[in-house]
């Protein structure tokens, strides 16, 4: 493991397993091998089941219900059917509940049984868990990250900012905070402010990470804006673009390289703490490039907001360079084409999102948005309950159903809908708890 050969490893765990079924130390590192490391959730259950199997007795076993627990909850934020996400998550709280039970004094457990009331929008519940952590460990990451993200969603956006702050002063490399507090900071003071605190996480990118890489990815925009006088709010992107960047449409661009390969994509799946340091870099460059791609997607979300659409343009040129086929970056052109009032280059860019990833949300809902203007009301009902299958959880996908329902003169079903969009709205952080880390 200290190779970064992950895979190597968890062979070699599973031949130490065959031969010492009992060991509670081989079970345990299997397990937290598959969860920190490999993504693996089923196999960590799995190993996790053999440990608790062994009993309570033992030095390991509220870590075996801890693990567990967290490959339980990241099951249910996989799976696919809501009914199979109910039933992991109710297996991920029982679990993390006997592990509190065994330990009371683990902040780390305490996080996470916060965590998971959070996933089932039990905000009160999760609060009290997650202060509790916080006064065993008042400096966690993600107990800090997470108490922001719940007073966001009780829309204590002030209080939920000044966490955040504190937080990313402790842990200033911790880029999921960063991107949390960008989007407090969209709300509490405006887009502007946002684009400053985006510009330190260029400037921390490029610290971190950008001595390590052997390739260069880019049109060097990151230097052009790291070496530029005036500040995000100020500078002209396009300007400092390449010429060429605007000789074609942001979704012309992105169609020419539907034959690409993917390379570096930009994952919609929880990416953990993401505190950069050297050796992770070195383990996971490929996650560093789409990192910075992600970065660039934010400051393009915010130009969106504010109406500047060239500037919003030039960062997502830049993020297409960077992982030319991902779904988060289509998205996001069709969300630039959609403010220019080109409905069809829109719709090319979110059906492009979701040829790369068919359970791709976001795409779903802005392409019955788009059907709905063009008013293809059945289609858009399609895309939209096809949403809501995926994820019932999103008050976006529920809210714009009710409007494609009301435009086909379905009022009661609409409103329905309406409601539904309000009350999970109503407890909604600025950024999904699935973005949180999950690991051990």
């Amino acid at each position: 493991m200290a190779c970064v050969q992950y895979d190597h490893a968890l062979s070699v765990l599973r031949q130490c397993n065959a031969m010492e079924p009992t060991d509670a130390n081989i079970l345990f590192n299997a397990a937290k091998l598959c969860i920190n490391h490999l993504n693996m959730a089923g196999e960590a259950a799995e190993f996790s089941k053999k440990l608790v199997a062994l009993g309570d007795d033992h030095l390991l076993a509220s870590r075996g219900y801890l693990a567990l627990g967290v490959a339980s909850g990241r099951q249910s934020l996989e799976a696919t059917l809501p009914e199979k996400a109910d039933s992991f998550s109710d297996q991920a709280l029982e679990a993390l509940q006997k592990a509190h039970e065994l330990d009371p004094l683990c902040s780390l457990t305490l996080y996470h049984l916060a965590l998971q009331h959070a996933d089932r929008s039990e905000i009160k519940l999760s609060l009290q868990r997650v202060g509790e952590a916080l006064s065993l460990d008042p400096s966690h990451p993600g107990c800090l990250h997470l108490m922001a993200l719940l007073l966001s969603a009780k829309k204590q956006y002030h209080e939920a900012m000044v966490i955040a702050k504190m937080a990313t002063e402790e842990w200033p490399d911790n880029f999921r905070l960063l991107f949390t507090k960008v989007r407090l900071e969209e709300i509490t003071a405006g887009g502007n402010t946002a684009l400053l605190t985006c510009q330190t996480m260029l400037k921390l990118w490029k610290q971190t990470c950008q001595e390590e890489m052997e390739e260069v990815k880019g049109s060097g925009l990151l230097e052009r804006v790291i070496g530029e006088k005036k500040d995000l709010t100020q500078v002209e992107l396009a300007s400092l673009g390449a010429k060429d960047r605007r000789s074609s449409s942001p979704t012309q661009s992105l169609m020419a390289l539907s034959t690409v390969s993917r390379g570096d994509a930009i994952s919609d799946t929880p990416s953990g703490q993401l505190s950069v340091t050297q050796s992770t870099i070195r383990s996971n460059i490929g996650q560093a490039w789409a990192l910075q791609a992600e970065i660039w997607l934010l400051i393009a979300d915010l130009y969106l907001q504010l109406e500047r659409h060239d500037d919003a343009t030039a960062c997502l040129e830049e993020a297409k360079l960077i992982a030319p086929i991902s779904a988060p970056v289509f998205y996001q052109g069709g969300l630039v084409a959609e403010a220019q009032g080109n409905l069809i280059s829109a719709r090319n860019c979110y059906e492009s999102a979701l040829s790369i990833m068919p359970d791709h949300v976001d795409s779903l809902v802005q392409l019955g948005v788009v059907n709905h203007r063009e008013g293809k009301l059945t289609m858009a009902e399609k895309y939209l309950r096809e949403a809501v299958q995926i994820n019932p959880n999103c008050h976006n996908v529920w809210s714009s159903l009710g409007l494609t329902l009301q435009a086909e003169g379905q009022a009661d079903r609409a409103s329905e809908c309406f409601f539904t969009a309000i009350t999970l709205e109503s407890n909604s952080p600025v950024v999904p708890f699935a973005t949180l880390p999950r690991l051990l």
